[in-house]
């Protein structure tokens, strides 16, 4: 630091920044832009300018088409004025125009100044304030298109009896084949942290048990989400209640063994085959046993899912995707329906089907009856059609004959072959030969 006459300089005041970074549903896979490479970038960039940082906020699974993203909503409550927002792209702050003009006039407004990294523009400029604003639609424009081409691979996927989401927690879904729905195998881990929550609650049904309670046990039992480090309260809710009523519906029991789990994952069965059915389905190929694919229905996939409803039923919206589990448990209702109805047959039903056989016997016996009546005169009528054909043959071969000996008479050269009229005879000789 220089000094001037012995004094110290004045100190420069210390620029302070807060670092903002978002991933959404499997871009971090996609991209490569992870949580720890943005924030290693922005870390980056505010040691090279000499900034402080004096927080960060990351927003994990977070779409960017919304500004109420839990994260977001600190950092804009805990930022002060002079203070620079930096995050790794336009696409980190907002996916919608609108939203991103919203940010940069409260930046504004609030004296904040907004970097970006990727795009090295900031916002405190005119001029890069204008190429901010050009970014932003672009981003936009391709969070539409993507949007675009996801529905028309998901219109075609419905078509082809394909599931359009990933499989819900606890399950996973063998390679799609043409024709059927994905097949929906059991995860161990994940059907084994569900029984866990199972048990636990079945525990404490005499008295209330908090689900944060219950995420904290699952927490130090080692049992983990998908995408993030610990169950919340409402994930455990959602995954109890349609698991609960699913493993109920179709199995009769909400407690399933480990042994049982890794028997459907051994056979590559899908789970909405019921417990007590799964011998029906096993068949021994080459001295190990697996599944023989019967409990599968392609039609099943462009009905629409009507289970887990809950009160009054209400006019619901055509849906958009299906899930796995939305088409088999369409398969396993429509194989139910059918063991149902083969297996209540009672002595009433079976005379009343005796009667409606007899009836629709007598009648079938009526049609055929009208039906030989009718063939006959058909056959009468094509016997017909072939005589009259026959003696139109016969006098065209009788026209023909008398033209040729008549135009021999007049001309000895005459040649049949090049003659037009009489090849159009001949013509007409041969269709009516064909109709015979």
């Amino acid at each position: 630091m220089a000094l001037v006459r012995g004094k110290k300089a004045p100190a420069i005041p210390k620029k302070y920044c807060r670092i903002y970074v978002r991933v959404s549903s499997g871009e971090q896979a996609d991209t490569g832009n992870s949580i720890e490479n943005q924030k290693a970038a922005c870390r980056a960039y505010a040691a090279t300018n000499r900034m402080e940082v004096a927080g960060t906020y990351e927003d994990k699974g977070v779409s960017g088409k919304k500004l109420n993203r839990p994260a977001f909503v600190r950092l804009r409550d805990e930022i002060t004025e002079g203070e620079t927002i930096i995050a790794f792209s336009i696409s980190r702050l907002s996916r919608s125009t609108k939203d991103f003009i919203e940010v940069l006039e409260w930046a504004e407004d609030k004296g904040i100044t907004v970097v970006t990294i990727k795009e090295q523009i900031d916002t405190k400029s005119a001029y890069g304030g204008f190429i901010t604003m050009l970014f932003a639609a672009l981003s936009q424009l391709e969070s539409n298109l993507t949007q675009e081409r996801m529905q028309e691979i998901n219109n075609r996927k419905i078509k082809r009896g394909e599931t359009t989401r990933a499989p819900s927690y606890g399950y996973k879904s063998v390679r799609y084949v043409q024709g059927q729905p994905a097949r929906l195998i059991p995860d161990l881990v994940e059907q084994l942290a569900i029984n866990r929550m199972l048990e636990l609650r079945h525990q404490n049904l005499l008295r209330p048990f908090p689900l944060r309670k219950l995420s904290d046990m699952l927490y130090q039992e080692g049992f983990r989400p998908r995408r993030t480090d610990r169950f919340s309260p409402e994930s455990i809710r959602q995954i109890m209640n349609k698991e609960y009523d699913f493993r109920m519906r179709v199995h009769g029991t909400h407690l399933i063994p480990r042994e049982v789990l890794e028997k459907y994952i051994q056979l590559r069965m899908p789970f909405i085959v019921p417990l007590a059915r799964m011998q029906e389905f096993i068949v021994t190929q080459h001295g190990t046993e697996t599944y023989n694919g019967l409990y599968e229905d392609p039609s099943l996939s462009i009905e629409k899912p009507k289970f887990f409803t809950r009160g009054k039923q209400q006019k619901r919206k055509p849906y958009k995707s299906l899930t796995a589990v939305d088409i088999h448990l369409l398969t396993y209702d429509k194989q139910r329906d059918f063991t149902r109805k083969n297996e209540a047959i009672v002595d009433d039903e079976l005379f009343k089907r005796r009667v409606i056989i007899e009836l629709e016997s007598k009648e079938f016996r009526k049609l055929l009856s009208h039906l030989l009546v009718s063939k006959s005169k058909i056959d009468e009528e094509i016997e017909e059609m072939k005589i009259a054909q026959r003696e139109q043959k016969s006098m065209a071969e009788l026209r023909y004959n008398i033209y040729i000996e008549e135009s021999k008479n007049k001309n000895p050269a005459f040649n049949e072959d090049i003659d037009i009229t009489a090849l159009t005879m001949r013509l007409e000789i041969a269709k009516l030969s064909k109709g015979l």
